[in-house]
């Protein structure tokens, strides 16, 4: 699949996630500039192998992007539900 995308110069799936990540960031620091603040925004990620690799944490820890993993063995629990509705509230009063 990635060979059909890129042809011959075929990326790792954690550096073309990492683009991907890089291309996020622009585009949240150009639609909502007040997210810019390090800190500002939770990215939600599964363990996932590209979600994992060191490249993207590294790259996330840089950005001060805050991760959200979700809890082993807990499908019920989502972490959006605890982060997601009290902020909901606030906008709400």
């Amino acid at each position: 699949m990635l060979k059909d995308v890129y042809g011959d110069d075929i990326q790792t799936l954690k550096t073309v996630y990492c683009e991907m990540l890089k291309r996020l960031l622009a585009r949240i620091r150009r639609v909502r500039p007040h997210l810019n603040q390090p800190g500002s925004w939770f990215l939600l990620h599964n363990n996932a192998r590209p979600h994992v690799a060191t490249l993207i944490k590294w790259f996330l820890a840089q950005h001060g992007v805050i991760e959200l993993s979700h809890p082993p063995y807990s499908p019920d629990l989502s972490p959006p539900d605890f982060f997601l509705f009290p902020k909901l509230k606030v906008a709400l009063k």
